[in-house]
């Protein structure tokens, strides 16, 4: 195994880690008696952690690192508040990556896009039928309207229930409801797909990393951007 594989699995399998311990500890802290240190950490440590990174990222990392240092000042000059009302943290962050996935597969519904399970199945294929073109327009606007529902009943729990209620809704039935769903999208796939147009589920997720790997590509270079060869004088 290369040095760049090894790094690739080590990645992986600290996302996965990651993945897994965050909802438990973000549960722990949620039903932790308030206020409370350790849930107060728990709740804002991911978002910081999440705008350090893409200031890592950003070609003005030194301004950004700086901007989210006096955010740092200014949480814990206001620690105090932050302790009693850090629950509203949990909240934002569940309820905004419900409503940011919601976003992210709806907006490609708008006319004259391509749905974004469609882009994916177009990976997989290279082509489509006008059926598999249709029903890919329909899982897009299925998954919009799930997260859509996702994000909205998080806020309704959160307003109208203890937050220990909320708290298992968030991190133990959010999972396994985005589990479910991708069950039964892939059980009408098999009833309404025929064979040779439809994908597995380890297809698709190559798709998928086809297409963020495709996003990230930078742009071939055109005709206009290649510099004209250089002619030498062999007289």
């Amino acid at each position: 195994m290369t040095a760049f594989s090894r790094a690739g699995v080590l990645r992986g399998a600290l996302i996965g880690v990651l993945c897994v311990a965050y909802p438990v500890m973000s549960f722990i802290g949620a039903r932790l008696p308030q206020p409370n240190p350790i849930g107060a950490v728990v709740a804002f440590a991911p978002s910081l952690l999440m705008l350090t990174w893409l200031a890592w990222q950003s070609p003005r990392r030194l301004l950004l690192l700086a901007l989210i240092a006096l955010l740092l000042a200014i949480l814990w000059d206001q620690r105090a508040l932050l302790l009693h009302h850090y629950a509203l943290a949990y909240l934002a962050e569940h309820a905004g990556m419900m409503a940011l996935l919601a976003w992210v597969f709806g907006r490609t519904l708008d006319g004259g896009q391509t749905p974004l399970v469609t882009r994916f199945a177009l990976l997989a294929h290279g082509t489509l039928s006008a059926l598999v073109t249709r029903y890919t327009r329909s899982v897009t606007l299925a998954w919009t309207l799930f997260f859509s529902l996702m994000a909205g009943s998080s806020l309704l729990l959160f307003a109208t229930t203890p937050l220990s209620v909320w708290a298992v809704f968030a991190n133990v039935a959010s999972p396994l409801l985005v589990l479910g769903m991708f069950v039964a999208e892939y059980l009408v796939r098999l009833r309404t797909v025929p064979a040779d147009e439809r994908a597995g589920p380890i297809q698709a997720f190559r798709s998928y990393l086809r297409y963020n790997a495709n996003r990230k590509a930078p742009a071939p270079e055109t005709a206009d951007s290649v510099s004209p060869p250089v002619l030498v004088n062999r007289r």
